[in-house]
């Protein structure tokens, strides 16, 4: 009986990655990848910068919850990257001149260039 509760409790988790196709998952890999290895640069979180493999490392977790259920990565974007759940603040990069920028309008940039593509791009504000 264990066994079946334990299997039915992993469903949600195998639907969500059934749902989304591959070149999705490639783009959402790429956006939390953007984040990893952010130059320069810190991501902001509840008003601590953090560094991005940290903040990667979030998103990866995030990713696995069902609260995070996307199908695309413009999904991944507004659920996921866009805010803390906890607080409702948004997410932000700041870069080492002092911008700052939101980082889904960041992830944003980062797609639009995947998609045209050019998926193979520094770190930087564009």
């Amino acid at each position: 009986m264990k066994w079946l509760l334990v299997l039915l409790s992993l469903l949600p988790a195998l639907s969500l990655a059934a749902d989304r196709d591959a070149l999705e998952s490639r783009k959402i890999d790429y956006l939390i990848e953007a984040i990893e290895h952010l130059d320069n640069a810190q991501f902001i979180r509840n008003g601590k910068a953090l560094h991005g493999r940290v903040a990667s490392n979030n998103f990866r977790l995030k990713l696995k919850k069902p609260r995070c259920d996307v199908s695309t990565a413009q999904d991944f974007i507004r659920i996921c990257a866009a805010a803390s759940w906890a607080s409702g603040r948004p997410y932000e990069i700041r870069f080492a001149d002092g911008t700052v920028m939101l980082a889904k309008d960041y992830l944003r940039q980062k797609l639009s260039k995947f998609e045209a593509g050019n998926g193979v791009d520094s770190a930087d504000k564009t």
